[in-house]
């Protein structure tokens, strides 16, 4: 999985000062999200994508400061996790 921004591709951050550039560059913006897989047996092969529009809140300084103090956007490509807190 792979966070898009324009021509920018996120993976995940150095640390929690990279999740924190991330998670501002984010804020109040639409972005995407790729996820891939590819999957072989033997010669055979198949392989899929999805790409996923997301949009952001903005989020206040002190918002982002709690979430990456959570631990949980410093394995995550882009520093967030939607399915986690971000989903708030």
């Amino acid at each position: 999985t792979t966070v898009a921004i324009g021509g920018k591709l996120l993976g995940k951050p150095a640390d929690a000062d990279d999740a924190r550039a991330m998670l501002g560059r984010l804020s109040g913006i639409t972005h995407r999200v790729l996820t891939a897989v590819h999957v072989a047996r033997g010669a055979r092969t198949w392989r899929a994508i999805t790409v996923s529009r997301v949009r952001f809140a903005r989020l206040s300084p002190a918002a982002i400061d709690a979430y990456v103090a959570t631990g949980e956007p410093l394995d995550k490509a882009g520093a967030y996790a939607i399915q986690g807190g971000a989903a708030a």
